[in-house]
């Protein structure tokens, strides 16, 4: 009897430890960076390992191709949770523009088959993203999760010379 009562006791001592701090106020939202988007079962994945959740429909059909200027809101986590970096912040974002065809694998891949307008969650193995080791310096090594908004599609860049 003695036993469960020290047992009840205890469970409650932790309901009001836990009750109290979920009274504590939240950190400001632009100094708080977004929680990582864990793959969910209905993700869709592709043969190479890339795999991808649509979040919001596209409003564009025009699909961006290798030679094309992309622009995107992107946010980004390494694969054990890491919030490394996002065009967002603070509830404002500010849309990074990049030629296709010099981005890491997984977004040449990925972005051709978004049209302007639609939101993904994106999870890269390390080859589609920038290897581990990584193949350029100052890049996160493994496997990376993207959250990607095709903003615009630009005109094709000019063919390079040899």
């Amino acid at each position: 009897m003695k036993r469960a009562c020290l047992v009840l006791i205890a469970a409650l001592g932790a309901l009001a430890l836990g009750a109290a701090a979920d009274n504590k106020p939240a950190p400001a939202a632009s100094t708080q960076a977004p929680a990582m988007p864990m793959k969910p079962a209905d993700a869709v994945t592709l043969k190479d390992g890339l795999a991808y959740k649509v979040l919001k429909a596209g409003t564009g059909t025009v699909h961006p191709k290798l030679s094309d200027n992309v622009t995107a809101n992107y946010s980004l986590w390494k694969a054990d949770g890491t919030f490394l970096e996002s065009s967002c912040e603070g509830g404002k974002c500010e849309p990074a523009t990049f030629p296709l065809a010099k981005l890491i694998p997984g977004w040449q891949e990925i972005i051709p088959m978004m049209v302007t307008g639609e939101k993904l969650q994106v999870w890269l193995t390390s080859d589609l993203s920038y290897g581990d080791p990584p193949r350029k310096p100052n890049r996160p090594a493994g496997p990376l999760v993207f959250e990607i908004e095709l903003v615009d599609i630009g005109r094709s860049l000019p063919p390079e010379k040899p």
